[in-house]
């Protein structure tokens, strides 16, 4: 037999060769990929050389994002030489997912990317990664969606003439004695004028106590104050024609408060420090996007400026006592810049 198809014939008579992949950090898997989730496999299908995974959702960290039950497609090789996802319903598994190149279908898992088992479905565990056991894989993975969360922040510079990122509200002296307000377009008298507030619908506002009005500000530079108009533009109000200044880290603390539709579920046991615990809000508090909260205190670390939280089970409000579930700190301003913490002006 000649010596080319004696090798041939060796090769097709092997099994195929096992996938190989260089096992990474945690912190790798979940930087390359684009969606991170913890979800429980409901079906599976082959659909060719591929199998499609139907994935119900037990916790998102990439987005960060409460979607519990909801489904999820993944698509993975169908034999694990392929480096595919084995399917095992009812398992529980950590899925680091890729976009698909060549098609608009579901993303893409495979054993390379990160994507295992975790428990099985007869509660066996899975196979740690080399440097995060899985009984630490929710809270490591909470801590990574901790630094992303951080690093969307917009954090507000008051003094920056730019800045469009709430820091605090303003009384202004005219307005209840009927005089308009004139906004220049710079921090001076001798600059254009930028527009007039003659009444509170002409520039955005806020309430700081029962029926009590206020300008948002969104940046102070030498007692002038950057306000907005009802039409988006911005302008500086002169001392002179300034009240009482309200910052945000003194407005929110010890009011009737509650988080907000921009704090992301995290609370850290101190401000930007350790690993951050995850809230799960009730169906009540995520559609208002108002969670009911206490705000103890306000500190400044570096730029950004933090709030001390007790999360509660309950509204205050109510005829029974809410309880403290969870407490910590809290980024006063979320992605985008809104604020995270706010208060009920007009009480229950």
């Amino acid at each position: 037999m000649r010596p080319a198809l004696l090798l041939l014939l060796l090769l097709t008579s092997l099994p195929a060769l096992a996938c190989r992949c260089k096992p990474l950090p945690l912190s790798s898997y979940y930087a390359q990929a684009n969606s991170v989730q913890i979800g429980r496999l409901v079906s599976s299908q082959a659909a060719g050389v591929e199998r499609v995974l139907q994935f119900a959702s037990i916790t998102a960290y990439k987005p960060l994002e409460w979607n519990a039950n909801a489904t999820q497609a993944y698509r993975t090789g169908i034999s694990t030489a392929a480096c595919g996802v084995p399917a095992q319903p009812g398992a529980t598994y950590v899925l680091f997912a890729r976009p698909s190149t060549d098609d608009p279908g579901p993303p893409h898992i495979d054993s390379c990317n990160g994507s295992r088992l975790i428990i099985s479905a007869d509660g066996q565990p899975g196979t740690d990664f080399i440097n995060t056991p899985l009984r630490f894989l929710p809270r490591q993975l909470h801590g990574l969606a901790g630094l992303d969360a951080l690093k969307a922040i917009s954090w507000p510079r008051p003094g920056d003439p730019q800045n469009s990122v709430v820091i605090g509200l303003l009384d202004l002296k005219t307005l209840p004695h009927g005089g308009p307000a004139i906004l220049y377009a710079e921090p001076r008298k001798s600059a254009a004028q930028a527009g007039m507030v003659a009444d509170w619908a002409d520039v955005d506002f806020r309430e700081s106590g029962y029926e009590v009005p206020a300008a948002v500000v969104f940046a102070e530079s030498g007692g002038w104050y950057r306000l907005r108009l009802a039409d988006g533009r911005f302008g500086w109000l002169a001392p002179e024609q300034a009240g009482t200044y309200f910052p945000y880290a003194e407005l929110i603390p010890n009011r009737l408060n509650y988080l907000t539709a921009a704090w992301n579920g995290l609370v850290w046991p101190e401000p930007g420090a350790s690993l951050p615990f995850r809230h799960r809000p009730t169906a009540d508090a995520a559609s208002r996007g108002e969670h009911p909260a206490r705000v103890l205190d306000a500190q400044r670390v570096a730029d950004s400026l933090w709030f001390r939280v007790e999360i509660l089970d309950g509204d205050e409000c109510s005829q029974r006592t809410p309880q403290t579930v969870l407490s910590g700190w809290v980024p006063a301003y979320g992605d985008g810049g809104q604020p995270t913490a706010w208060y009920y002006a007009r009480g229950c």
